[in-house]
C-alpha cells in the first residue's frame, strides 16, 4: 500500500517534487532516475502522472518543470518537512 499524504501524494511523488524544486524547477528525467536509483521508465510514469495533476509540465527531451501549482505544492512540504521533527515530542 502507497503511503499517501493530504494531497493525494505518494512519499516517492513529494519526493520528487521537492528534488526539482531544489534543483532551479528544472531537472532532466535521467537526473531524477540517477539520483533516486530507479530506471528511467519508472520515473516517466511518474512523471505522467504528476502532469496529469498539474504539478509538472513535461514534453519528450525537454527538462521536466513544475508548474506554478507544483512549485507551492513542493514549498509546502519543504517547509512542512523542516517543522515536523520539532513539533513532535515523545511522552
Amino acid at each position: 500500500m502507497k503511503e499517501e499524504n493530504g494531497h493525494g501524494l505518494s512519499a516517492r511523488k513529494v519526493q520528487y517534487l521537492k528534488f526539482i524544486h531544489e534543483h532551479g524547477g528544472q531537472v532532466k528525467t535521467g537526473e531524477l532516475a540517477t539520483h533516486f536509483c530507479v530506471d528511467v521508465s519508472t520515473i516517466s510514469k511518474t512523471i505522467n502522472e504528476l502532469t496529469e495533476k498539474g504539478l509538472l509540465s513535461h514534453a519528450p527531451y525537454r527538462k521536466i518543470a513544475l508548474s506554478r501549482q507544483g512549485k507551492e505544492c513542493a514549498e509546502f512540504f519543504i517547509k512542512r518537512h523542516a517543522i515536523t521533527p520539532w513539533a513532535w515530542v515523545p511522552s
